[in-house]
């Protein structure tokens, strides 16, 4: 996972815990002030909020385990035989050791002809 994407997965994680502790919060003062009366208004109201923050956990917590799942899955099927990959013929520059396609006719990298 690259680091803008651990970046976003924390952030989210870190919202998505403050959000249901707040939620959890709310609905046991909800529930307090509500003792009594026939209308938990604001217990209500939490009620989306709460399941915002549990189904946000969820999706991070998929979000974080799927990148592993689909290199796993592909380099099983290719096991397999399932999934044909093309094996890629690198040329390595003689100037700066950079591998480059095979159709290359100047280096990514230094720009010497290959």
């Amino acid at each position: 996972m690259d680091k803008d994407k651990k970046k976003f997965y924390n952030k989210v994680c870190v919202i998505s815990y403050v959000g249901v502790g707040i939620c959890f919060v709310g609905f046991v003062l909800g529930g307090m002030a509500s003792v009594g009366s026939a209308e938990p208004k604001f217990a209500a109201i939490l009620i989306p909020f709460f399941g915002f923050g549990i189904f946000g956990m969820l999706a991070a917590f998929a979000y974080r385990n799927s990148e592993f799942r689909d290199r796993h899955l592909r380099s099983t099927g290719e096991s397999l035989g399932f999934i044909n990959s093309e094996k890629q013929v690198l040329i390595r520059c003689r100037f700066c050791d950079h591998l480059n396609d095979e159709n290359a006719k100047y280096c990514n990298e230094c720009g010497n002809k290959l």
